[in-house]
């Protein structure tokens, strides 16, 4: 199925199924799911996560690492951070700006 199909259908699901269920069926639909979290290219908006329940901010993170593990570093040339940083631990950051 076509990426882009893929998201457009994602984009109409609750976050719980897509951290907890969607991501794990093949490397397309994990790839889908990286493109609903972070839809802009170019640009690493973590200001999202301060609208999901602190439940999920682990999951959050956990395809926040997947994401800056599988696609090149050199694509993201902005970062944007919430304001309260409270949620996010100091080595976490480091492996952002890493």
């Amino acid at each position: 199925m076509p990426s882009e199909l893929l998201v457009e259908i994602f984009l109409r699901l609750p976050m719980f199924y897509l951290f907890r269920l969607i991501y794990c069926v093949c490397k397309s639909w994990c790839s889908a799911v990286l493109d609903v979290i972070f839809p802009s290219p170019g640009l690493l908006d973590l200001s999202r996560m301060g609208t999901y329940p602190t439940y999920q901010h682990k999951d959050y993170l956990r395809f926040l690492k997947i994401l800056l593990d599988t696609r090149p570093n050199a694509q993201w040339h902005t970062l944007v951070l919430p304001p309260p940083l409270v949620w996010l631990k100091e080595h976490a950051i480091l492996y952002i700006a890493q």
